[in-house]
């Protein structure tokens, strides 16, 4: 089996609608109609045909809708709905296992299944990539991303300021807590990066709203290297493509979840929460070869 640590995209709010720079390339949208996701793509897709030139397995993700009425099954097995804001659904992007990848049932689920049976909870490995590609919302007051830690084994530090904080507030339970299936793990949501938010992506590509963007999440700065130059030689401006370098340490115990946030504007939440403006992508990217396939 992969050795491998497992992460989520959660799309908060409103965000990712793919697309392409190119027009010459009709990349599949998402979605009803689309190929399954985990089914080869390489003949109407040129990311995943390039990268496959250069000996990497690509599998296509998708996104799936996490709102106030997926939160029933969020608290029947995760004791919690993780405050989800109903006026502003969270947009998960999900991609499917390997053929030979663990998946924990305990944490799969976390929040809700595609159509496809997929969950947004996944394990990415050292040597694995994911591509987000889309065209990003209308103007909006903020709209950021961010990677965070969402469960790892071991205990809870409790000797520390923080965790008297909240003891004393009767919160203890909902910021330390353990995996209710799978006890061996506790839950936890740490950032692991910087927020690549409206400013940072304004300030690198010149402007934000209504723009196509591109990101790459990855521990593997090879990886990310060879992502950018497929992305470059297809006619995306280096610009336009932002990294997220995921830290290696613990990989293969820490569960991992990354969030899109969309606040719009006059900074009030309201309305929807949520715009497509085309197509939209996910790509999970692997050089497998150097991989150590361990559950």
């Amino acid at each position: 089996m992969r050795r491998t640590k497992t992460f989520f995209t959660a799309l908060l709010g409103s965000i990712m609608a793919a697309t392409t720079t190119m027009q010459a390339f009709a990349v599949p949208t998402n979605g009803p109609g689309s190929l399954p996701p985990g089914q080869r793509i390489a003949a109407v897709d040129p990311y995943v045909t390039a990268l496959e030139k250069r000996g990497f397995e690509v599998l296509e993700g998708d996104f799936t809708l996490w709102g106030i009425d997926q939160c029933p099954g969020s608290f029947e097995l995760m004791g919690s709905c993780y405050f989800n804001n109903p006026t502003a659904p969270y947009d998960f992007a999900v991609v499917p296992p390997w053929t030979d990848e663990y998946t924990d049932p305990a944490t799969e689920g976390a929040f809700g299944l595609d159509e496809n049976g997929v969950g947004s909870v996944y394990r990415l490995d050292p040597n694995e990539a994911i591509l987000v590609f889309g065209t990003l919302p209308p103007e909006a007051a903020y709209f950021g991303m961010q990677s965070y830690s969402f469960s790892r084994k071991g205990d809870y530090a409790t000797d520390n300021p923080t965790y008297e904080f909240l003891n004393a507030l009767g919160a203890k339970e909902i910021f330390f807590h353990e995996i209710p299936r799978n006890t061996e793990r506790i839950g936890a949501f740490n950032s692991l990066s910087n927020s690549v938010n409206n400013v940072v992506i304004e300030r690198q590509s010149g402007s934000t709203w209504n723009q196509v963007r591109y990101f790459v999440i990855t521990p593997d700065r090879y990886l990310d290297k060879q992502v950018r130059q497929v992305l470059h030689r297809l006619g995306v401006a280096q610009k336009d493509i932002f990294s997220e370098a995921i830290p290696s340490e613990r990989y293969c115990q820490d569960l991992w979840m990354r969030s899109f946030r969309r606040l719009p504007p006059g900074g009030s939440w309201g309305g929807p929460g949520r715009a497509r403006c085309g197509r939209r992508g996910v790509r999970r990217v692997c050089r497998c070869g150097t991989s150590r396939r361990l559950g």
